[in-house]
């Protein structure tokens, strides 16, 4: 990556403790950006922040729930206002059941496709609310996450 820097640069990827998420913050990290995450569970977070710290990343983790708007608009001022603006946004956090649908509860079925559904939109409309207008770039993928 001699071509390719994002030295000052700040990328949220979310639902990065382990996985996807993880492999694409790495990658950013080693291309110089400063990576943040969250992850439902603070101990997914920690897991996360240890998992980096053993790439010799210093990641930035932060415990949220992207289904919760109030929770996302919280945690993207919180992370403006302690690591700064947010240039790079990949939406990877998701949900996933391993088992056939026709065996999923009702419940677990909504949560699952409104997740799929509007976890992006929500990501992106807290994302630029903030100060990350700035030629901001926003990464949406269809991923899954226990």
């Amino acid at each position: 990556m001699a071509n390719f820097s994002l030295e000052g640069k700040v990328a949220l990827v979310t639902g990065a403790s382990y996985g996807i998420g993880f492999a694409i913050a790495t990658a950013y990290a080693k291309a110089g950006a400063t990576v943040v995450f969250n992850d439902i569970k603070q101990e997914l977070v920690d897991k996360g922040i240890a998992a980096y710290a053993a790439e010799g990343i210093k990641a930035h983790g932060y415990v949220c729930d992207v289904t919760d708007e109030d929770g996302v608009n919280a945690m993207v001022a919180q992370i403006e206002k302690e690591v700064g603006v947010i240039d790079i946004l990949v939406n990877n956090a998701g949900i996933i059941k391993r088992i056939p649908m026709i065996e999923m509860s009702a419940k677990d079925f909504f949560r699952y496709a409104q997740q799929k559904g509007t976890d992006g939109s929500r990501m992106c409309k807290a994302f630029n609310r903030g100060e990350a207008l700035q030629g901001a770039q926003t990464l949406q993928k269809s991923g899954g996450q226990k």
